[in-house]
């Protein structure tokens, strides 16, 4: 499971980068997701009944079983 997590690396204030970060936001709604496809430095995540593909750097594993 995973989160939409903003990256540490973005400037602070970057106008850009908050609507993109409170897009996500609202299209998964806070809830978890499930990788779907991983594309390198891109994974699919299925949020509910949405498939978003989002680089690496801005999601954050909650759980993880081996």
């Amino acid at each position: 499971l995973v989160i939409v997590k903003p990256d540490k690396k973005l400037l602070n204030g970057a106008l850009t980068a908050v609507k993109y970060y409170e897009r996500m936001r609202k299209l998964t709604d806070g809830v978890p997701g499930i990788i779907f496809c991983d594309h390198g430095t891109s994974v699919q995540v299925l949020f509910g009944n949405k498939l978003i593909l989002l680089n690496k750097s801005h999601v954050e594993a909650i759980s993880e079983s081996r």
